[in-house]
């Protein structure tokens, strides 16, 4: 059975081109001893092109962060990506974060809900 952890709740994010926004580390999930996860994008509303990024990392440490997936909305409403443990590129490591990044200005109001199970 899937646990629900609110990775972030509602916020409004702001940048111009180049600009990198990194979720506030008060807000990272431990997903530790976890290996399949899903990702409930909600965004309100946007402009521009923002990309979002899930990251894990096994450790709270910056330059270990990776990225999981990504998602460019292309509309408001809701967004679902599934990062399964068997075929991710990067696998969940334990702490998972998100990350904002542009290639030109961007707002998006967005909340992001988290489903994560262990399997095996």
């Amino acid at each position: 059975m899937p646990a629900t952890y609110l990775l972030q709740d509602w916020k409004y994010v702001s940048g111009t081109a180049g600009d990198e926004i990194v979720q506030e580390e008060s807000g990272w999930l431990d997903l530790g001893g976890l290996t399949d996860v899903t990702f409930y994008l909600t965004v309100k509303s946007y402009s521009g092109a923002p990309t979002i990024h899930y990251q894990t990392s096994p450790s709270k440490d910056n330059d270990l962060f990776a990225s999981m997936d990504s998602v460019t909305p292309g509309a408001a409403g809701r967004t679902v990506t599934i990062v399964r443990y068997s075929s991710a590129s990067e696998p969940l490591a334990r702490w998972v974060r998100w990350r904002i990044t542009a290639a030109a200005a961007f707002t998006m109001n967005f909340r992001l809900w988290v489903a994560a199970v262990a399997t095996g």
